[in-house]
């Protein structure tokens, strides 16, 4: 059994420190198997294939150290993207909804994706010019192009837990913090999560348990769910790499690439939750203190929030890598499949299969 740390901070006070001893083991199994011998030929077009997509992705990984601007094939991929997610959209046609402003939004991220996303105020300002391109989740093109961030982030849920909450009761803000692959995102959604928040809190929470927030009852912005779907294209390129460090290498590429477009949407998002009250959770890995900055930026003193920390930590990083590798080795599968239309079916039903296969961040010890 690996030793998990679950840490609470309301506010700017560290509350209480719990020690859960969660039984989390990763089996990996080698197989021996009996290979073929190479068509003649073959290993040469693998090693084209596996110099071509290094090649990529380095540059890919270049262009988002440097700050570089999308180039027109790296604008044409984008919207691309988001042309496959709404399909035959309606447009100005759906009463008091925007139609989708296309050429306004290429000249959008154009002016925008290359930028640093920790500057709070400029992606907010990018969020607000998103949302008259798009709209926002009360409209059906939005909800149809972000249709996986809306689901799996539990945004019907969120509301009508909004909606069922007392007058007075403030809903919360929650930074889950932690590395990758400690089963954060899945120990929110659990029975006995909340529980645990109130043990946490102890005398500085007299509110009733079922207030407190939780995976059901809150809007998850997960930004695992957004990259995947601004960023399809990429997706479907990086499920036909069958080698786990060059696919994590890749993975890691095209996330730091696509986070800034990633948080402006994100930021759309938390606005239009905020409107509508519902409880929100973000998650960050911890590496830096950006996501606090963020917090504070959008959820200040007169907002309405309450504001909830919650850190995840193991002792021992080896679980969480193995865990990934894992995780990120069972993606690659299920992505090869999902690429080659496994499953039945074509069309949506076929990109809803592969926006879903994506199963986390690109960290790991194949990732660095």
């Amino acid at each position: 059994p690996s030793a998990a740390t679950f840490m609470v901070s309301s506010g700017r006070r560290s509350v209480l420190l719990l020690v859960l001893f969660a039984a989390v083991s990763v089996a990996l199994s080698a197989q021996r198997t009996t290979l073929p011998i190479a068509p003649r030929g073959s290993i040469t077009r693998a090693l084209m294939t596996a110099t071509t997509t290094s090649s990529k992705t380095s540059c890919t990984k270049s262009a988002a150290a440097m700050g570089k601007p999308f180039s027109d094939s790296e604008l044409d991929s984008l919207l691309t993207s988001l042309r496959n997610l709404a399909g035959p959209t309606r447009g100005a046609s759906e009463a008091g909804a925007p139609g989708i402003d296309w050429d306004g939004l290429r000249a959008l991220y154009a002016e925008c994706a290359h930028l640093s996303h920790k500057d709070w105020a400029r992606t907010e300002h990018a969020a607000t010019k998103l949302a008259g391109l798009v709209g926002s989740p009360e409209h059906a093109d939005f909800r149809r192009i972000f249709e996986r961030v809306l689901v799996g982030g539990g945004w019907g849920g969120a509301a009508g837990a909004a909606a069922a909450r007392p007058a007075g009761c403030k809903p919360w803000i929650v930074l889950v913090t932690g590395l990758n692959g400690i089963r954060k995102t899945s120990a929110t959604y659990q029975p006995w999560f909340k529980e645990l928040l109130a043990q946490a809190l102890g005398g500085s929470y007299a509110g009733d348990t079922s207030e407190l927030p939780g995976g059901r009852d809150s809007f998850f912005r997960q930004l695992d769910f957004i990259i995947a779907s601004v960023a399809n294209e990429e997706f479907k390129e990086l499920y036909g790499i069958d080698e786990l460090g060059q696919y994590a290498a890749r993975k890691d590429a095209i996330f730091a690439r696509y986070r800034t477009v990633a948080e402006v949407l994100g930021a759309l998002l938390l606005k239009a939750a905020q409107k509508e009250r519902l409880n929100i959770i973000v998650e960050t890995s911890g590496r830096d203190v950006g996501m606090y900055s963020y917090v504070d930026h959008f959820f200040g003193a007169g907002s309405g929030y309450r504001k909830l920390v919650v850190n995840f930590s193991i002792n021992d990083i080896g679980f969480a890598e193995r865990s990934v590798d894992v995780r990120m080795a069972k993606e690659m599968a299920e992505g090869g499949v999902a690429l080659r239309g496994g499953g039945g079916g074509g069309g949506r039903a076929k990109l809803r299969r592969l926006l879903e296969v994506n199963a986390g961040g690109p960290y790991g010890s194949a990732g660095g």
